[in-house]
């Protein structure tokens, strides 16, 4: 799922997903490519929006471990793929 998608479905337009894995998250979940760099600089949040929010809820669901300072974000494969198939469906629904 690009987050991008996932703002634009938020707002009404037409979008489509299609996944060739039968699962979301590229890389970080087929081939576990981590971590998820970097949302901070000197501890203060740079990159937000769609991205960061599905780090706070994947972090709530005790699948992420953020980095104090520089933000870079180590995740359970498994519940990242749970928590993009949950906003994506948020964004539908």
């Amino acid at each position: 799922m690009t987050w991008s998608s996932a703002g634009a479905a938020r707002e009404g337009a037409k979008t489509a997903l299609i996944e060739r894995f039968g699962f979301l998250g590229g890389m970080a979940t087929a081939g576990y490519v981590a971590p998820i760099s970097e949302f901070k600089f000197d501890d203060v949040l740079v990159i937000g929006g769609v991205p960061w929010e599905f780090i706070e809820k994947l972090q709530a669901m005790g699948g992420a471990f953020v980095e104090p300072t520089i933000g870079n974000v180590a995740f359970d494969p498994e519940l990242y793929k749970l928590c993009a198939q949950r906003m994506a469906l948020d964004a539908v629904l």
